[in-house]
């Protein structure tokens, strides 16, 4: 079985992710990023580059930083920021599945925690 995620939401996350100029920096760790949760998530690099983006601003809004803040602060507020975006990121896909059945939810925690176990391998 395999993730269903629902057409429309995946053409507007990669229309407004298109709609927005993204430094060169930020574009490259986007990359590298969808890259890893791709392997786990089966979407097109744009839609997962959208997600993420989308995520990271939810959770700097939800803390009141800006880009350059995260950027200061110490590694270990940067995790938090990081664990932070990946709740934001679980939610927005869980929202854009086709249904959200249990076994379809079950994928996507699963295929989260795949990711967040090779992103934490590679961090360290």
């Amino acid at each position: 079985m395999t993730l269903k995620f629902n057409k429309e939401e995946i053409n507007k996350i990669e229309t407004d992710y298109n709609n927005i100029e993204v430094d060169k920096n930020l574009n490259n760790a986007l990359d590298q990023m969808a890259e890893i949760y791709n392997q786990s998530i089966d979407l097109s690099k744009l839609a997962m580059k959208g997600f993420l983006l989308f995520s990271m601003k939810d959770a700097q809004k939800e803390l009141q930083l800006t880009t350059l803040d995260v950027k200061n602060l110490s590694p270990h507020d940067q995790q938090k920021v990081f664990a932070l975006s990946f709740e934001h990121l679980h939610k927005r896909l869980k929202f854009a599945l086709k249904n959200q059945s249990d076994d379809q939810i079950e994928l996507l925690n699963n295929a989260m925690k795949e990711a967040k176990t090779f992103l934490t391998k590679i961090r360290r």
